[in-house]
């Protein structure tokens, strides 16, 4: 089968749930020590340089899962029309409850959504 280089991807770099006390803390240190998912960006630029042209990334930072989930919809990414598999960064051990809760509420939207995740911290 051949796949459609004009199909959306959406890539997702796992968040964190924290308390609110701890996300004060965390915003608090968030300038001093930005970070972003160069894997993630990786990736995204190797699938543009194949000539795969609709490539979405959001990140979760301390964003609760509906915000991103919803952020994604607002973006125009229709959950249930996905041809290519979600593609799940999890940058740390930190991010794993982010992401069983970002995935459990994926397969409700739509059971049949393939998602392919890589762990950043083995």
């Amino acid at each position: 089968m051949k796949m459609n280089k004009r199909s959306q991807i959406l890539m997702v770099g796992s968040g964190e749930n924290v308390s609110r006390r701890d996300h004060m803390k965390r915003e608090e240190k968030r300038v001093e020590n930005a970070y972003f998912n160069y894997s993630l960006l990786g990736l995204a630029t190797k699938l543009e340089e194949d000539g795969y042209s609709n490539i979405k990334m959001f990140a979760g930072e301390t964003t609760p899962v509906a915000d991103i989930i919803q952020r994604i919809e607002s973006s125009g990414i229709n959950i249930d029309a996905l041809e290519y598999p979600l593609l799940l960064s999890i940058p740390s051990f930190h991010s794993l409850d982010w992401a069983k809760e970002f995935v459990k509420t994926i397969k409700n939207i739509n059971s049949k959504t393939k998602i392919v995740a890589g762990l950043g911290f083995c």
